[in-house]
């Protein structure tokens, strides 16, 4: 439904709506998140400059779950490096 709803060329509805929809709502999310990856792994151009607005919308929402959300679409998620004093090993974590 919401990838149809991007694709529509005139738009039928106003995309903000869902991306409001989408502010500290962990599944709504991941659920848009999944959406749009699929859509721009599309081949056809002009469906995959709709998918980029949208995505634009999406990452521009401002709550607790902004860094997820850049992880869930570029799928690089940051690494936290701590060295762990009095031994000689190193602590990789997410």
């Amino acid at each position: 439904m919401l990838g149809q709803l991007i694709e529509s060329t005139p738009p039928k509805s106003d995309f903000a709506s869902f991306c409001a929809m989408c502010h500290s709502n962990i599944k709504m999310s991941k659920k848009m998140a999944k959406v749009l990856v699929k859509g721009i792994n599309l081949n056809d151009q002009a469906k995959n400059g709709l998918y980029l607005k949208a995505l634009k919308k999406f990452l521009l929402v401002d709550d607790s779950l902004k860094q997820q959300r850049l992880e869930w679409v570029f799928g690089v998620p940051q690494l936290v490096n701590k060295k762990m004093y009095g031994s000689l090993k190193f602590d990789y974590g997410v």
